[in-house]
């Protein structure tokens, strides 16, 4: 009986003028990647007289948002997708919104977690921090101090992401010198690297991926992954409508030279594209831009899934 109904409704739906893919997509509607919880974090600094705020960094979490609650593409669940921007990313807000981060994943071991930022990061030569809403900029200009209670030290941000009990972790920084976080914050963590992986894909960039990658190495499925825009001694390109290295990140969320076409985005297409296409594109505006890919832990047997870019083909529903 279920069954003639089922026929019934495609025979209807077909009538008006539905096709069946066109049905499958409101199916799709109901369904999401119901794991996947994601915080973008973004500050302009429109706030600071005399100072030229950074205009790609709110369209940088609107266009991320938009993929990430978009139900034809990662179609995260709403209430898993948290934007913090302006007056509401101050010191206190970002950490308290790690903080939710972890309660809200504690019961989900199969949780992928996104956290992202964009925004200033800075270094006194000792500490690297990100600049927060509230950020104390002419103590900053005038003697290079800054209040640890108005910043987000590069320490306190591993720390609450070592919190979150999450299976995959994912952490994207959009900001100047970030590789700095790794090599300021996790050097006692050195040895749970990918160095080796990261070398390969790095000689495989210099000779024009003339050898194949082994992707052996990233079917582990679940881990802590940081993705920085830059080396600690480059700054991240803002160029008006996204950040550079953002822009290239969307594309690559959204399938660009996606391996599988399978409608998922995996880690390993994030290394193939973003790294090698964010260099270029820099070169070509004379400038030094080379993200950073650093892996804290290797645990699982899965691919490492981010998300999709097609999740009705992703749910093989085409």
């Amino acid at each position: 009986m279920r069954l003639a109904c089922a026929a019934h409704v495609v025979r209807e739906a077909q009538a008006g003028g539905i096709t069946l893919r066109m049905l499958q997509r409101i199916i799709m509607s109901n369904t999401y990647f119901e794991h996947g919880h994601a915080l973008l974090i973004g500050i302009r600094y429109g706030h600071w007289r005399n100072i030229r705020p950074l205009n790609g960094t709110l369209r940088d979490v609107e266009d991320l948002q938009n993929h990430f609650l978009h139900p034809d593409k990662a179609a995260y669940q709403s209430e898993n997708v948290v934007a913090l921007t302006e007056e509401k990313a101050t010191a206190q807000g970002i950490l308290d919104a790690l903080d939710d981060l972890a309660k809200k994943t504690q019961d989900d071991p199969e949780a992928t977690v996104i956290v992202y930022y964009a925004g200033h990061g800075e270094t006194d030569g000792q500490n690297y921090f990100f600049v927060p809403y509230d950020f104390d900029l002419a103590q900053w200009q005038n003697g290079k101090k800054f209040d640890k209670n108005k910043v987000v030290l590069s320490k306190q941000f591993v720390e609450k992401i070592d919190q979150i009990q999450a299976d995959k972790k994912l952490i994207i920084l959009d900001c100047c010198h970030s590789e700095n976080i790794v090599k300021r914050s996790l050097e006692s963590k050195g040895s749970l690297f990918l160095d080796g992986f990261v070398g390969e894909l790095e000689r495989n960039l210099e000779t024009d991926n003339t050898r194949e990658i082994d992707e052996e190495q990233l079917k582990k499925g679940s881990g802590s992954v940081i993705l920085t825009s830059c080396e600690a001694d480059e700054t991240s390109l803002d160029i008006g409508t996204n950040g550079l290295f953002t822009q290239v990140l969307l594309e690559c969320l959204n399938g660009e030279k996606n391996i599988e076409e399978d409608g998922w985005v995996r880690l390993i297409d994030l290394m193939r594209y973003v790294r090698g296409e964010v260099a270029e594109r820099a070169k070509a505006r004379r400038h030094d831009q080379h993200p950073v890919f650093k892996r804290i832990e290797n645990i699982g047997h899965e691919d490492f899934i981010i998300c999709a870019y097609d999740i009705a083909q992703a749910r093989a529903l085409k």
